[in-house]
């Protein structure tokens, strides 16, 4: 049988875009050197232009074309994941040693609100006994901000400073690790001011005429509106979220409206069809608006900052005005195919961010669903006396199609299912595309006809306004979205396969099986939520630094002792909070303060502000510094007051679980003189398992304590002031016995912690420890056989993708 001719010109996109996720993904799980790569990748190269143009090859062009994109994947993803270089700079971090460095700007400090931040690229490092050219990946620098506001793209930066690994960072939760390898971030350099050298580049140069006009977007919105509505037309306009509340984008995931402020296809659509109509105006040739467009198309996502979402729709726009260009259309699919491999040849790192597979799912959805939902409701509705109830319709049909697409990716990654997603979109799509006209032509008069802008704004102020109360309100329903437990990669595929086959079915007239894998997806979903969290008991010491932040979790209650340390205007809730989150927390059931010193309670006036926290408790100790006045405050503003908790009480916190407190008692209070003497000494027992939260007590209350007798013999050990020469002393050793000590201690603190008598102590009583400075976050499971420790799902991803940890 004569094999059949491969033609190139009607060939489906599919196939290629699927052997790039192929060539990305073999790179994340295995490595190979680029050398072997590349030369793989000029063979397939060869072995391509034979088969094309020999005629007794060109049967199998399919095959080597497929081999050919899947190894030149593999090579992009290779060079900007960098492993050899980022091994080599988390070696040379934690010797900490100064390191010289030079670079090139490419985004400017004001893209961090002027905070000491600006990103370099083709960056050159020095330090001891190493030296190193980053060619694809980018350092993050750390000084002073009246030196670094006056860069700009392309400037020079000459800096010495002390380098810190961006695994310190990526270790504490799972988006932080996305986010450094999507941004391609290799480490930071926290620079000496004094050894600055900033050489300005001249002439002109595209992306900062880009910048430029994106400071002068954002310098516009904060001049002429009110904060909340200029914060609201920075995120349509630029994506720009920073200056959201936190509760507001709580609110946004809670309802499943997130994907209204991710730049994409709502945003770029608007802004290109605003353009098609104003060029419309001037009688331009069609070709040329086409090419004015593309342009825009492209010049749009660079003042998005190139974000995944807005990639994926700025390309597949570009895709369909080259293709009306050349007079030649194709397929919905083959335009998302086409972005799709595009951007992973470009940015193919951009795969392991969150927004990228929830853009090009969404759209999925809607190409693989509209069809067939939206000739089923044409039935039930006469659209030519409706026209308004039509666009209700499809815009409905739109959004649900959408989220059933990335449901499982959201159930995957957030740990929860928005219910009210689509009929809130009824409502608030709409209003937010008004809105976004409203910004474009805010910034239009701006520019040309500065008087009408007054005329405009309090359009957008009682719009915004009208929004924000909407979100607020379907927030507020009692099944706006449902909590669930982690969800297996697995069960996540498995879902998957399940939303395929419901629109297969019903476009093969089998609408009995559609109904059937739905009600069974529906079944699985509702199976998942309803699992009993008993076996996830666990306990975990979040690494923030020198300071203490302990999550216990048991049978679905999740409470946390104390919440890590605050410097200035930084505090642990900017670590706390992203791990709840990655845990799918959405709220405490309590919090307990053993005492007011700033490392302790550093985050808790942010947490209570940001997440909902049922009962506070503390040990009736009281402080007259900023941060215990701002606890306060915040609790009161909540409704909270704080319950005291002294020796003798028990907290129970599951069925299975509860905390015994032994110190201090009310006399302790009066007695002890220093606040770190008065801090609650608890135990926690779990499942027939036990542990002793120390705190920061000292060795007079440990030896105070040994008349507890039998009831300190405990599992685990966390020793207390995070490993202080006045804390853990042998007699407090011998009487508690653990099988393990767990050191609280920050990576380089000043404080010298853990102590190095600490440490001999411990050794010379056989007692093995971890220190979460050098081990980051701890998590230990307890199963009624002992605490046993597991892997977060950073540390998870990073030895599966052979990366630096901790």
């Amino acid at each position: 049988m004569k094999p059949r001719r491969f033609d190139l010109q009607n060939a489906s996109a599919i196939p290629f875009a699927v052997a790039m996720i192929m060539g990305v993904t073999l790179c994340l799980f295995i490595s190979v050197s680029e050398s072997i790569l590349l030369f793989t990748v000029l063979l397939l190269t060869l072995l391509a232009l034979a088969s094309l143009f020999t005629p007794g090859l060109r049967s199998y062009a399919v095959i080597v074309l497929l081999l050919f994109f899947v190894m030149l994947a593999w090579y992009r993803a290779e060079s900007q994941l960098g492993r050899e270089d980022r091994w080599l700079l988390s070696a040379q971090a934690a010797a900490d040693d100064s390191v010289r460095l030079t670079g090139r700007v490419v985004i400017s400090s004001f893209d961090f609100s002027n905070r000491g931040k600006v990103i370099v690229d083709q960056a050159f490092l020095e330090g001891k006994g190493f030296s190193i050219q980053l060619d694809d990946l980018r350092i993050r620098l750390f000084a002073d901000s009246s030196l670094l506001a006056a860069l700009r793209y392309g400037d020079i930066v000459h800096a010495i400073g002390r380098m810190r690994s961006s695994s310190e960072r990526t270790a504490r939760f799972t988006g932080a690790l996305t986010g450094v390898l999507s941004k391609r971030e290799a480490c930071g350099v926290i620079v000496d001011p004094e050894s600055l050298f900033i050489h300005q580049i001249g002439g002109y140069h595209l992306r900062r005429t880009i910048d430029g006009f994106r400071h002068w977007i954002l310098r516009t919105f904060d001049e002429s509106l009110s904060p909340d509505a200029s914060a609201l037309c920075r995120a349509l306009v630029l994506g720009d979220r920073q200056d959201f509340g936190y509760r507001f984008q709580e609110q946004l995931r809670l309802t499943g409206l997130s994907h209204i402020f991710a730049l994409s296809g709502l945003n770029t659509g608007l802004m290109i069809s605003l353009l098609w109509v104003t060029l419309g105006v001037f009688f331009l040739p069609r070709n040329l608006r086409y090419l004015i467009l593309l342009f825009a198309a492209v010049f749009y996502m660079e003042l998005g900052r190139e974000v995944p979402s807005l990639v994926r729709a700025s390309l597949m726009c570009s895709t369909f005005l080259v293709g009306r260009l050349l007079q030649r259309r194709t397929l919905v699919i083959n335009y998302l195919a086409i972005a799709l491999g595009i951007e992973l040849l470009w940015h193919p790192m951009d795969i392991v961010d969150p927004g990228f597979g929830l853009s090009y799912l969404s759209v999925l959805g809607m190409i693989a669903g509209y069809s067939a939902m939206k000739q089923t409701v044409a039935q039930l509705i006469d659209s030519q006396k409706s026209g308004m109830l039509k666009s209700s319709v499809e815009v409905f049909i739109g959004t649900i199609t959408a989220q059933v697409g990335t449901l499982p990716l959201v159930g995957f990654l957030f740990h929860r299912l928005p219910l009210v997603g689509g009929i809130g979109n009824l409502l608030v799509v709409p209003g937010f595309a008004l809105l976004l006209v409203l910004a474009s032509l805010l910034l239009l008069f701006s520019a040309i006809a500065p008087w009408m802008v007054e005329f405009i704004t309090p359009s957008i102020e009682g719009l915004g306004y009208c929004l924000g109360w909407i979100v607020d309100f379907f927030a507020g329903l009692p099944l706006a979205g449902i909590q669930i437990p982690e969800m297996s990669f697995l069960l996540m595929l498995t879902l998957y396969l399940l939303i395929f086959l419901i629109p297969v079915f019903w476009m093969l007239q089998r609408r009995r099986y559609a109904v059937q894998t739905a009600l069974l997806l529906a079944c699985i979903i509702t199976w998942t939520g309803s699992i009993d969290e008993a076996e996830n008991s666990r306990l975990t010491f979040i690494d923030v630094g020198n300071g203490d932040a302990c999550l216990i979790e048991s049978e679905g209650s999740r409470y946390l002792v104390d919440a890590g340390p605050r410097y200035g205007e930084w505090s642990a809730a900017k670590i706390v909070l992203p791990y709840l989150a990655d845990r799918g927390i959405v709220q405490l059931d309590g919090l307990i303060l053993t005492h007011p010193d700033t490392d302790h309670i550093g985050g808790a006036a942010e947490l209570i502000q940001r997440i909902a926290v049922d009962r506070i408790w503390t040990n009736g100790d009281t402080s007259s510094s900023r941060t215990f006045i701002e606890f306060e405050i915040s609790a009161r503003s909540k409704g909270k007051k704080p319950q005291i908790l002294s020796a003798g009480d028990i907290v129970t916190l599951s069925p299975s679980a509860h905390l015994s407190v032994l110190s201090p008692d009310s006399l302790s209070l009066l007695r002890l003189s220093e606040s770190n003497q008065r801090s609650l000494a608890m135990i926690l027992s779990m499942n027939s398992n036990s542990a002793f939260l120390a705190a920061d007590i000292d060795s007079t209350v440990e030896l105070e304590l040994l008349s507890w007798g039998e009831m300190l013999d405990v599992d685990v050990l966390h020793a207390g002031h995070h490993g202080s020469k006045k804390s853990t002393s042998v007699p407090f050793l011998r009487a508690t016995s653990p099988e393990l000590c767990i050191l609280t201690a920050g990576r380089r603190n000043s404080y010298g912690h853990p102590a190095p008598e600490v440490i001999e102590r411990l050794n010379s009583l056989g007692i093995p420890y971890l220190i979460t400075g050098q081990e980051s976050t701890l998590v230990f499971e307890s199963s009624g056989e002992g605490w046993k420790r597991i892997k977060p799902k950073a540390q998870m991803l990073s030895e599966l993708w052979k990366l630096p940890y901790g």
